[in-house]
């Protein structure tokens, strides 16, 4: 995923919807792949920042939704609005660039699955596809795929 993505912002909202449908039946894992802007790095650390207290999907949902207007809005409302409690700690991972090699990780691993665009799906190890997935096909698939799960 990319945060810079219009169609990762799109399929946010088809994985609200599944994680809904499927609860503990779907375990959803998200690799970022930062290629669409010179934002989309630094948007994947503050996410993964976030994520150290416990507000990864929060922010995660929060970026997609100020997707072209963040940097208007800023860090520090974006932070305080989805809960952030410690905004030194939070600011100390930014700054230090903590997750760097391991969304630098994503992306190369990324690279070698040969992944042309965001995002891309895979369910068990399989590439499934990539782009915005509508969500009736999605709910298809799993339905079949999860039988008796």
């Amino acid at each position: 995923s990319d945060f810079s993505c219009p169609y990762c912002k799109q399929s946010s909202e088809t994985i609200t919807a599944l994680a809904v449908k499927y609860g503990q039946k779907l375990k959803i894992i998200v690799r970022d792949f930062p290629i669409l802007s010179d934002d989309s790095i630094n948007l994947a650390m503050v996410a993964r920042c976030a994520g150290e207290q416990d507000k990864y999907w929060p922010m995660y949902y929060k970026l997609f939704e100020l997707q072209k207007d963040y940097k208007e809005l800023g860090i520090g409302n974006i932070i305080q609005s989805v809960g952030i409690s410690d905004i030194d700690k939070f600011y100390n991972c930014l700054d230090n660039k903590k997750y760097l090699n391991d969304i630098l990780k994503d992306a190369s691993d990324a690279q070698f699955l040969k992944i042309g665009g965001t995002p891309a799906w895979f369910l068990n190890g399989s590439k499934v596809g990539e782009g915005a997935i509508p969500l009736a096909t999605w709910v298809s698939f799993l339905d079949e795929n999860l039988k008796d799960k």
